[in-house]
């Protein structure tokens, strides 16, 4: 557990330091070329530091220990991570079209050159090689925060590659495609985000993913007890509590409890309490 911590802030520490790399890079490259597409790309990696490095403070909370106040630690701070992630994007993306919308209505020339163009290509490559590592990465360690990172690594390769083109095709068409390409990755922008935000709203609402842990239940309790009900509280990764009531036909199997309950802690890390009753006294 504390090594996919650790593992876990490394990788977002390294994130976060490559992200503000690529802001200042194209930051440099915004205000010497003027276009609005990588002034909205630069702005973008800036926010991915900030929004990194609140995830890298959500992983560090989950190195304390388990107190009498925070029995259950703060695992919940993980979803709450990754739900500031896709809110920020969300907001990034109304911004992009606004700053869009506004070089549409105003529109000022795009300087273009070549070592300019060099550098967006490099920035573009880094993006992919972050959002891979996010990915691989996470496939291990199942977090929810490292999956709405990827996903807005993904969408900013997105946003840089339509940089590069608008930046590089600029000379030909003038300034209309750098507007009209802000545009249409702003609201693309924007629907992902929208959809980030719901997938990391349902943890925190109590809907999240509880499919393992009610497989390892059923799989304990196979041919063993039937299950009358089942009420599961999600605190974060490998922290779920639940309780469940079953129905068993002799007392010496429900003297299993606690062999039941190891198992599936050992399986999932999930704490589950059963509450025993004798077959047909559920009628009674």
């Amino acid at each position: 557990m504390k090594q996919r911590i650790r593992t876990s802030i490394i990788l977002l520490a390294v994130g976060a330091a490559l992200s503000l790399g690529l802001g200042i890079a194209k930051l440099y490259v915004g205000l010497h070329t003027n276009s609005v597409c990588i002034m909205i790309d630069s702005t973008n990696s800036f926010f991915d530091t900030v929004t990194t490095l609140t995830a890298v403070v959500a992983f560090a909370l989950l190195l304390a220990p388990r107190s009498a106040k925070y029995p259950y630690g703060w695992g919940r701070g993980e979803y709450l991570s990754g739900e500031v992630v896709a809110v920020v994007t969300v907001v990034m993306g109304v911004v992009f079209l606004l700053q869009s919308l506004n070089r549409l209505a105003m529109p000022e020339p795009v300087w273009f050159g070549w070592e300019n163009l060099m550098i967006m290509i490099a920035a573009l490559v880094v993006k992919v090689g972050m959002a891979i590592a996010y990915f691989l990465f996470n496939r291990r360690l199942h977090s929810s925060v490292l999956k709405a990172i990827a996903l807005d690594c993904f969408l900013d390769i997105g946003i840089t590659t339509v940089a590069v083109v608008s930046f590089a095709v600029s000379p030909l068409t003038g300034y209309a495609v750098d507007a009209w390409l802000g545009i249409a990755v702003s609201v693309v922008v924007a629907i992902f985000g929208l959809k980030a935000v719901w997938d990391n709203l349902r943890p925190l609402l109590g809907y999240g993913d509880l499919s393992a842990e009610k497989q390892a239940l059923r799989e304990v309790l196979d041919g063993k007890a039937e299950i009358l009900s089942e009420e599961w509280h999600d605190y974060g990764y490998r922290a779920k509590v639940g309780t469940v009531t079953v129905a068993v036909g002799s007392e010496d199997i429900a003297a299993d409890t606690d062999t039941w309950s190891a198992e599936i802690q050992n399986n999932t890390g999930a704490v589950v309490r059963f509450v025993v009753v004798r077959k047909g006294a559920e009628h009674e």
